[in-house]
């Protein structure tokens, strides 16, 4: 898979958040994308994903040589950010569950819940657990879903130095000659694993 960006420019109002910048992203590295608060990391991942198209500019999806319509790339992202809301009413295995429903994920749901570290948690509701547990879901969820393009926006957030070893691990697992994948941070941490990081 290989995510190609030709001068793409993306504009809210009247301000240009990114401007004419080109890159082709690769399967088989990991990404970093730094910079400053409000200079488009975020922006940019949810183009990659496909969720936001530029102002200008062409994103063209390449998968062995065969085009992927914009239309259809949601089935080959994983996204993962901070700001996404989980279904607070379920237990840790119901949310497997569902989930499994709709997309496969590479470990087992009985795996999933002793890699990530909610065996004695499974009686508990979603909404019950803390900032960085709800985190560690999200970022769960996200690594081991069986899709080629993953994206994690600031994965740190509300994680503690135990939780970043458990993501960073869980994450170079991962990896494979298919997976392309790239991370949005601040943290310096978070880009251990990148072959490449881009400032915007």
């Amino acid at each position: 898979m290989q995510i190609i960006l030709e001068n793409i420019s993306k504009r809210f109002q009247q301000e240009w958040i990114i401007k004419d910048f080109s890159y082709t992203f690769s399967a088989g590295k990991v990404y970093g994308v730094k910079g400053i608060n409000g200079s488009g990391k975020s922006t940019l991942l949810k183009i990659l994903s496909g969720a936001l198209s530029p102002s200008k500019g062409k994103v063209l999806y390449d998968l062995n040589g065969v085009s992927i319509d914009v239309q259809k790339i949601f089935k080959y992202v994983a996204y993962a950010a901070a700001e996404d809301e989980l279904v607070e009413e379920l237990k840790v295995e119901e949310l497997l569950q569902h989930v499994t429903k709709f997309q496969s994920l590479s470990i087992s749901i009985q795996q999933f819940i002793q890699d990530y570290g909610f065996k004695t948690h499974m009686n508990k509701q979603i909404a019950s657990f803390s900032s960085g547990m709800k985190q560690r879901l999200k970022l769960g969820l996200a690594i081991s879903a069986e899709k080629d393009i993953k994206l994690f926006d600031e994965p740190s957030s509300y994680l503690d130095e135990e939780n970043k070893s458990l993501f960073y691990k869980m994450l170079n697992q991962s990896r494979t000659e298919n997976s392309l994948i790239c991370i949005a941070s601040n943290d310096e941490e978070d880009f251990a694993l990148c072959d490449e990081v881009l400032r915007l």
